[in-house]
């Protein structure tokens, strides 16, 4: 069984479509874990807090799919913590 997938390409090409298709048809869980559902987080013990509460709810409920859309703005932010 596939343990993950990940879809490429421009915006409006489906990708975000495809997944939740996937979830619906697999009776799983969707976590959509994109910048724009995170900046509600006012600090980083808030986020990693949720993060916990969802792996922990995944693994609960399985299966589960975590979709990050714009991951490159996600790797970017880290990438500007680790680098302070």
């Amino acid at each position: 069984m596939t343990n993950s997938i990940l879809f490429h390409g421009p915006s409006g090409t489906g990708k975000t479509h495809a997944a939740m298709a996937i979830a619906h048809h697999t009776n799983a869980l969707f976590f959509d874990v994109s910048p724009r559902n995170l900046e509600r987080f006012k600090t980083q013990e808030e986020l990693v807090s949720a993060f916990s509460l969802a792996f922990k709810t995944a693994r609960t409920y399985q299966p589960a799919i975590f979709y990050f859309d714009e991951a490159e703005k996600i790797l970017a932010s880290a990438n500007a913590v680790l680098e302070a």
